[in-house]
C-alpha cells in the first residue's frame, strides 16, 4: 500500500471556537477534504480525540501502527477555506518524493495543512520544539523537505486566514462575508476588489511624546514646530480606544524625532500602556542621555517585561559620534557598561551612511562583546528633507502596497494624525487629529489611502510616494 495521511492534527488555540459559524464551515472542509480520516487536537473539538500533552508527545500513540511515511496533515489551527486542490497537489509533492516534512512557504496559513512522516515524528519526538515551522526552517539540511510552491505569491501581504488570533478571525469573517467559498487562486482578486478588509485596525502606534532633542544633528531634519508635548488625556483616549478595538495586542513606540524622556508626565504614560493588555511590546526610542538620571525610575514601572529601549547611538567612535551628534559620547557608553544597563532589554542603531560606512564592523564586535544587539538600518531621508548620503540606492524595483498605510499609526506631539511617517511634522499632506476623532474614525476617513495603495495607485495619494525609498513598507 502507498503511504498516505493516516490522521490529522489541529493545534487550537484558546479562543479558536469563537465563531461557531466559521468552526462549522472549517470542519465541514476538513470532512470533505480528508473524509474518513481521524481527527484529533489539543483542544476539545466536535468529531476530534483530544491529547492535551501536546503533538510530539502524541504523535507516538497516533501513528503507532503506521508506516514511516504515513503522514499527519497538521493544522495551525482550524481552515474555514481549506483548498481541496492544494492539498491533493502538496501531497502529489510529499509521498513521491518521500519527504519528512512538506509545507507551502508562500501560501498564507489557513488554506493547506503541513504534511508531517511518521519517521519524522520519531525521530524528534524527544526535543522540545515549540514551533515546527521554524524548527525546519533551521534544520532544513538534516531532514527531507518539500518546500511546495504555488502562485500567486501574496507573502507580502502577511495573511492567516484560520481561527488561530483575534485579527485572523476577523479576516476570516470578512471573506466569508464577501463570497460563499474561496480557492487560493481568487484569493489576490478579492483583496484588489477589498482592500478593506486587510486594514480593520491598526497594529503599529508610533507616538511622539515630545518633539524637542537633546541635540541638533544632521541625522535628523530641523523641526521647525514650536516645542510641544502630547498631554497624557490624549494618550489615554489613545490607550482606551486601542483596548477597545479588542484585536490582537498591538505595539507601541515611543519615537518620532523628538525625545521621549523629556515628556514630564514620561513614568505615568509608560505605566499606563505598559500595565494594558492591549499592548504587546513597548519600543521607547531615545538618545539616552537621560537614562542614568531615569533608570531607576524606568526599572519600577509596572510589566516592564514588554519594554524595550532602542538607543539612537549613531557610532561608538568618539571622533565620529562628536561630528554626528555634537555631543561626548563617553557617559552613554558608561551607562551601557553599568550593571543597571544588564536590567533592561537594550539595542542599540547605527545608520548605514557614507560617514559610517568603515566603523560598521567595530561598532558590530563592540556590542557583541556586551551582548548588546545591534540594529543596522537605512538610513531615513524623510523622501527629501535630508540630504543623500546611502551607500546604495534601495529604492524598491516594485512597489507592492505601503505597509506603514496598512498598518500603522503615527501621531505627532500636538496629537496630529500624519499622513506616514515620511511627514514627520504633518504638514505635507491632510492630517487627522486624536482629540477630536475616534480610532474608527481615523481608520475609516484613512482607507482611501490603503485601497489606493493595496491597487498600485501610488500616484493618487496626497504624499510623494513614488519617491519614498523605504523600499521595506512596499515589499513587506
Amino acid at each position: 500500500m502507498h503511504p498516505s495521511v493516516v490522521a490529522v492534527w489541529i493545534e487550537q488555540g484558546e479562543h479558536s471556537q469563537e465563531n461557531a459559524q466559521l468552526v462549522d464551515r472549517a470542519l465541514q472542509r476538513l470532512g470533505q477534504v480528508f473524509a474518513g480520516v481521524p481527527v484529533y487536537s489539543n483542544r476539545p473539538l466536535r468529531e476530534a480525540t483530544v491529547f492535551s500533552r501536546g503533538f510530539l508527545p502524541s504523535t507516538a500513540e497516533i501513528l503507532a501502527s503506521a508506516k514511516d511515511q504515513d503522514s499527519i496533515a497538521y493544522f495551525h489551527d482550524l481552515y474555514p477555506f481549506l483548498d481541496a486542490q492544494i492539498c491533493e497537489r502538496l501531497q502529489a509533492v510529499h509521498f513521491p518524493y518521500l519527504a519528512h516534512y512538506s509545507f507551502s512557504e508562500n501560501i498564507p496559513i489557513g488554506f493547506v495543512p503541513d504534511l508531517i512522516s511518521k519517521e519524522f515524528c520519531d525521530t524528534i519526538r524527544g526535543r522540545e520544539i515549540p514551533d515546527l515551522r521554524a524548527f525546519i526552517l533551521k534544520n532544513i539540511n538534516e531532514f527531507e523537505v518539500e518546500i511546495f510552491y504555488e502562485p500567486p505569491d501574496l507573502r507580502q501581504y502577511r495573511l492567516n486566514v484560520s481561527l488561530n488570533t483575534r485579527r485572523s478571525r476577523q479576516l476570516a469573517s470578512d471573506v466569508a462575508r464577501l463570497t460563499d467559498d474561496l480557492s487560493y487562486a481568487d484569493l489576490e482578486a478579492l483583496l484588489k476588489n477589498h482592500p478593506e478588509i486587510l486594514r480593520p485596525a491598526f497594529s503599529y502606534y508610533e507616538v511622539e511624546l515630545c518633539n524637542r532633542r537633546p541635540v541638533q544633528s544632521s541625522l535628523w531634519p530641523v523641526d521647525p514646530r514650536p516645542e510641544t508635548v502630547l498631554g497624557a488625556v490624549l494618550f489615554e483616549k489613545l490607550i482606551e480606544q486601542i483596548e477597545e478595538v479588542r484585536l490582537d495586542p498591538v505595539t507601541v513606540a515611543l519615537g518620532g524625532p523628538g525625545e521621549p524622556l523629556f515628556h514630564p508626565d514620561l513614568l505615568v504614560l509608560l505605566a499606563r500602556a505598559l500595565s494594558s493588555p492591549a499592548v504587546e511590546r513597548l519600543f521607547l526610542e531615545t538618545w539616552g542621555f537621560d537614562l542614568p538620571r531615569l533608570s531607576s525610575a524606568l526599572l519600577s514601572v509596572p510589566e516592564r517585561q514588554k519594554l524595550t529601549l532602542i538607543l539612537r547611538l549613531p557610532a561608538v567612535d568618539r571622533s565620529l559620534y562628536r561630528e554626528l551628534m555634537g555631543v561626548n559620547v563617553d557617559p552613554l557608553l558608561a551607562w551601557l557598561d553599568s550593571s543597571v544597563r544588564e536590567s533592561f532589554q537594550v539595542y542599540v542603531e547605527i545608520p548605514k551612511i557614507k560617514a559610517t560606512e568603515e566603523h560598521i564592523d567595530a561598532y558590530f564586535e563592540y556590542f557583541k562583546a556586551r551582548g548588546i544587539p545591534c540594529i543596522l538600518y537605512k538610513h531615513n531621508r524623510y523622501i527629501d528633507l535630508l540630504p543623500d548620503e546611502r551607500l546604495a540606492d534601495l529604492a524598491p524595483r516594485h512597489r507592492d502596497f505601503c505597509w506603514h498605510l496598512a498598518r500603522d499609526l503615527y501621531v505627532l506631539a500636538s496629537g496630529q494624525v500624519a499622513f506616514c511617517k515620511q511627514d514627520p511634522w504633518g504638514t505635507r499632506a491632510p492630517h487627522l487629529d486624536l482629540g477630536s476623532h475616534s480610532l474608527a474614525e481615523i481608520v475609516s476617513r484613512t482607507m482611501p489611502y490603503h485601497v489606493h495603495s493595496v491597487r498600485g495607485e501610488h500616484g493618487l495619494l496626497p504624499m510623494p510616494c513614488l519617491s519614498c525609498d523605504e523600499w521595506y513598507t512596499f515589499n513587506a
